[in-house]
């Protein structure tokens, strides 16, 4: 699913962490991250802004 850069200019795509390197860190901010699609660049962004 492309998304376009200019909706994440604070992560380029080329820089999103594996579901394995955001496994751990999705377990401290909370199950709600796990709700939402792993091939979605939701959960990395939001780990970035928190």
């Amino acid at each position: 699913m492309p998304v376009p850069k200019r909706q994440y200019p604070l992560l380029p795509l080329r820089e999103m962490p594996q579901p394995k390197q955001t496994a751990p860190t999705l377990v401290r901010k909370g199950m709600i991250y796990y709700l939402l699609p792993a091939h979605t660049h939701y959960i990395s962004l939001f780990i970035y802004i928190d």
